[in-house]
């Protein structure tokens, strides 16, 4: 329908990891205060969780990759990888 045609979207993307009980922002590694918050308006939130805005498939890809490359790895009884 044209109603659906003229929409506009806007897609961001974080990548979170949860390690050793740590939160860790895994598009910018450097940031060290995050918070989980609750808020009225947007519900339970991360603050100071990167946004990374992106516009197409190889961006989300490309933030996705990023984000790999600053995660832990550590074998354990279950799995070789968590």
């Amino acid at each position: 329908s044209e109603n659906a045609r003229s929409r506009e979207f806007l897609l961001s993307v974080s990548y979170l990891e949860i390690y050793n009980e740590k939160m860790l922002d895994l598009l910018r590694p450097q940031t060290t205060n995050l918070e989980i918050k609750e808020d009225r308006t947007n519900g339970v939130v991360v603050r100071n969780l990167t946004e990374q805005v992106v516009c197409s498939v190889e961006e989300v890809l490309e933030c996705l990759l990023d984000g790999e490359r600053h995660r832990h790895f550590a074998e354990t009884l279950m799995n070789k990888n968590s």
